[in-house]
């Protein structure tokens, strides 16, 4: 194999691990966000059920739910420059470049 065969190759395989990276990021970002849920849910319930008087689990489930939602939002917001092809999007100064 020549270099130049050789680096497409490399190239080739570091957009492949890219993107998978990014679908795993997404899928990470998901299962905080339903952990997150889950929490409250928990929160909730056990407070149905037993008789709790202290505010520190509840405040404990809302700082630890809270941090998880946080974590998973951000994992999942989308990247804004790119569409879903993965191609850069035209910013709008390209946008009024190409209507005149």
């Amino acid at each position: 194999m020549n270099r130049k065969g050789s680096h497409l190759v490399i190239i080739t395989e570091m957009t492949t691990f890219a993107q998978n990276f990014l679908q795993m990021q997404k899928e990470l970002g998901k299962w905080l966000m339903d952990i997150s849920k889950y929490i409250v849910t928990v929160v909730i319930i056990s407070s149905l059920f037993a008789d709790i008087d202290g505010v520190a689990m509840y405040l404990s489930g809302l700082v630890v739910s809270g941090l998880s939602l946080f974590i998973g939002l951000s994992l999942v917001k989308p990247n804004p420059t790119r569409n879903q092809e993965g191609h850069q999007s035209p910013t709008t100064d390209d946008a009024e470049e190409t209507n005149n």
